[in-house]
């Protein structure tokens, strides 16, 4: 690799191979991370090339790393010199805190640091968080003291985590749903020893499919999957874990069970009772009916969801998608209830 690059520029072919210093490995941790901000610099720097004197927009959003620390990412979104949308990943920067003032302040310094005008800024786009939206006294607020055309769009796919968060917490079967099946995913995954338990059923359960002749074969069918876990902040997250349960319930279920029955070291009391309720709730119709309900939904609510951050979406066509999704989601209660029951009937008799 190092003869191909060295090649094709001269000043890399003086300084690699024989001509690079005996003692020269680039191993050490200063030096990896002294290369990372020497690349990181140089993108960045591009990216200041390519706005120019554009006008942007702010996309911003916080959230803790691994050490718990507060990092708030910036992203700028504008029109480039041949008329089409761009958005870049300019900078990610610690925060004290996230007060409206404190990422006012730090938003200031990394605009500052790269040369770009509060006053060409032409659009804020933040999450629904008070801290962000408030208009008092929020981020948005503030930036707009400074430039009045800085409007403020609240992330549509936000909004819609938001709506479907709301409307699932209003009916209690299916909050209690979503915190049961959190229950059965998370006990499974927890540990190695679950999940080679779970991959082990999956392959039983695929040759057992196969030699029914309900299973199709062929090169890439029939992976061997895993259970995403649901998160809160990703509504999607939940749409995944749902598809992923339905595909394997019955090994998903074979783990539980061996859980709940285990005796001795292999498992703690506390396990087996959260695994021993999990099984109840499998053997339950009124779960796998709202799995099967949740998976029809959700199936519709995600693709929206996707779109939704599609970087090309503009205001029109977001506004026809949820058109779309309304639509699709009253067929689905007009005229989708006879094949859901037939689904749901189906799965009851041959996999709980």
């Amino acid at each position: 690799m190092d003869k191909l690059v060295a090649s094709y520029d001269e000043e890399i072919g003086a300084v690699v191979l024989g001509n690079a210093p005996g003692n020269a490995k680039y191993t050490s941790h200063p030096i990896q991370t002294e290369i990372l901000h020497i690349i990181a610099s140089n993108v960045q720097r591009e990216i200041r090339k390519e706005i120019g004197d554009a006008k942007f927009c702010l996309l911003v959003d916080e959230s803790r790393d691994e050490a718990k620390r507060e990092q708030m990412a910036v992203v700028i979104r504008f029109v480039d010199k041949p008329g089409f949308t761009q958005e870049r990943f300019l900078d990610i920067v610690h925060v004290a805190d996230t007060s409206s003032a404190t990422l006012k302040q730090e938003l200031s310094s990394v605009l500052a640091q790269y040369q770009l005008d509060v006053h060409n800024i032409c659009g804020q786009g933040y999450d629904g968080a008070s801290n962000m939206r408030g208009g008092w006294n929020g981020l948005q607020d503030k930036f707009m003291e400074e430039c009045p055309y800085a409007y403020y769009i609240h992330c549509f796919a936000h909004q819609l985590q938001l709506a479907l968060v709301a409307a699932s917490k209003e009916v209690a079967d299916v909050h209690n749903f979503f915190d049961h099946l959190a229950l059965a995913v998370n006990t499974v995954v927890s540990s190695s020893t679950r999940s080679d338990e779970l991959h082990a059923n999956q392959v039983a359960e695929m040759e057992r499919l196969i030699e029914l002749s309900e299973l199709e074969t062929g090169s890439g069918a029939n992976q061997v999957g895993t259970l995403p876990r649901p998160c809160d902040t990703r509504w999607s997250s939940h749409y995944a874990s749902v598809c992923s349960l339905l595909k394997l319930y019955r090994p998903t279920f074979l783990v539980l069970k061996s859980i709940a029955t285990a005796k001795g070291s292999g498992s703690s009391p506390t396990a087996r009772a959260k695994a021993y309720g999990a099984v109840k709730l499998m053997m339950s119709f009124d779960f796998i009916f709202i799995l099967h309900v949740m998976k029809e939904l959700m199936g519709i609510t995600d693709m929206l969801c996707k779109k939704l951050q599609k970087k090309s979406q503009d205001i029109v066509n977001a506004m026809d998608d949820v058109k779309t999704t309304k639509i699709l989601i009253q067929e689905l209660r007009d005229n989708g209830w006879s094949k859901l029951k037939a689904d749901v009937l189906s799965f009851w008799e041959t996999r709980s």
